[in-house]
């Protein structure tokens, strides 16, 4: 007769409780990790897209502003030994100006200096000053000064497809998609006609592919 083993129900349930309790609380700890991991991501996700969003943002707005000025641009005086002015102080360096003072009812050549301060894609160069057509001063054609022999010394309206003269005397030079290297240098020189005396602001305009910008020196004829 084998001895009846009497099992207390109550003896186990603290043993089941315990194994139910630590396996949901594995349960939760899983999930709740796996949340926040996924939380994380996110968070990591939506920042990085935020970040990314914001410096897109702050390169066009930056780029943006370099376009309205995309170029530094002075007059150029030359060096005394390369070509004689007439109308500046010449020595032995070059000299920047932002002001002009040519003699009245007289053909001088001017040269303006440019350096773009991104790399550009030019459309088309404009020069002129701004006034009443009949006594302003009028570029005539595009003169380099300091090429001593060659084509390129001299560009005339007349001759050349990508220079002209419009109505209001301003110059343009077609430059065809061309590619303007940052930070260097480009000279363009003009033989300019001066008649009435008075201040004049030297206007130039630089188009690009859907962007323009213009830029203003001074000229004086006295």
């Amino acid at each position: 007769m084998y001895e009846k083993t009497q099992v207390d129900s109550q003896s186990i349930l603290p043993d089941e409780a315990f194994v139910a309790t630590a396996l949901l609380c594995i349960g939760w700890v899983l999930y709740s990790s796996w949340t926040f991991v996924s939380a994380l991501a996110a968070s990591g996700s939506l920042l990085i897209l935020v970040g990314g969003l914001l410096y897109r943002w702050h390169k066009r707005r930056q780029l943006a502003k370099l376009l309205k000025d995309p170029c530094e641009v002075h007059f150029l005086i030359l060096k005394e030994s390369e070509f004689k002015m007439g109308y500046d102080t010449q020595d032995g360096e070059y000299h920047n100006r932002d002001e002009l003072f040519l003699p009245s009812d007289s053909e001088r050549v001017v040269v303006v200096w440019m350096k773009p301060r991104l790399d550009l894609t030019m459309s088309e160069l404009q020069f002129g000053c701004i006034g009443e057509t009949g006594s302003k001063p009028e570029p005539l054609y595009y003169f380099l000064p300091w090429v001593k022999t060659g084509a390129i010394r001299e560009k005339h309206p007349e001759t050349d497809e990508d220079h002209y003269v419009d109505v209001t005397n301003i110059y343009h030079i077609v430059q065809r998609e061309k590619k303007w290297v940052k930070d260097e240098e480009k000279m363009a020189g003009l033989m300019i006609r001066t008649k009435a005396k008075g201040k004049y602001d030297f206007w130039m305009r630089f188009l690009m592919p859907g962007v323009r910008a213009d830029k203003t020196l001074k000229i004086n004829v006295t």
